[in-house]
């Protein structure tokens, strides 16, 4: 008997410490930042995620899509033509014109799954050689293929720096064409310019 009761006794104890233990773990987690007497401030996984959040979001910090390059684009939506596309790179924050603005850009969203074996022959061509647009005959037909008029560049030369931000798992090797364009690339034509941003016409000779 006494056995029995020690036992329960046991188990009690061990059931109130791994709900005491669940509690804690839960509280860490989900409880937003506070400061503990004695302690100072005390950091929790849901106030570092609301501290993320909202130091990403925040309109005078450089982002993916910062308010220079939505009033780029902006400028850029009264330029172009919209019955032709405009090529971009999808991982430099450009989607977001075609969210926000409209733009009938190329590429609407980033390129995870596009380089994951979903893209099309055309699209690789462009994204490594596109700046050879003025001699590549096969990099000529796809433009031409594509309706491809224009071409939206929000960080030009697309080299990572403290300034700039790109999708986390982006690499400049993997947009080498339109990264090796500038403003002297044979077979385009500067229609607005700020900073490292860029909106260029493709003018090509009718063959």
């Amino acid at each position: 008997m006494n056995v029995l009761v020690s036992s329960d006794r046991k188990f009690r104890g061990t059931s109130i410490l791994a709900t005491a233990t669940l509690i804690f773990f839960v509280i860490s987690a989900y409880y937003p930042n506070y400061d503990a007497p004695g302690f100072g401030p005390v950091e929790t996984g849901l106030g570092y995620y609301e501290a993320c959040s909202t130091a990403a979001n925040l309109q005078d910090r450089d982002n993916l899509y910062d308010r220079e390059e939505a009033d780029f684009v902006r400028h850029a939506k009264d330029i172009v033509d919209q019955h032709y596309c405009i090529y971009n790179n999808a991982d430099d924050g450009s989607p977001f014109a075609y969210a926000f603005e409209g733009l009938n850009l190329c590429y609407r969203r980033s390129a995870a799954q596009l380089l994951d074996g979903g893209e099309s022959r055309q699209s690789e061509l462009l994204r490594e050689k596109i700046d050879q647009l003025a001699y590549n005959e096969d990099v000529q037909k796809a433009l031409k293929d594509a309706n491809i008029k224009y071409i939206l560049v929000l960080d030009l030369g697309g080299k990572i720096t403290e300034e700039r931000c790109f999708y986390g798992y982006y690499t400049p090797q993997k947009w080498q064409g339109i990264n090796a364009i500038d403003d002297n690339t044979p077979g385009l034509k500067v229609l607005l310019s700020e900073g490292d941003m860029r909106l260029y016409e493709i003018e090509l000779e009718e063959g």
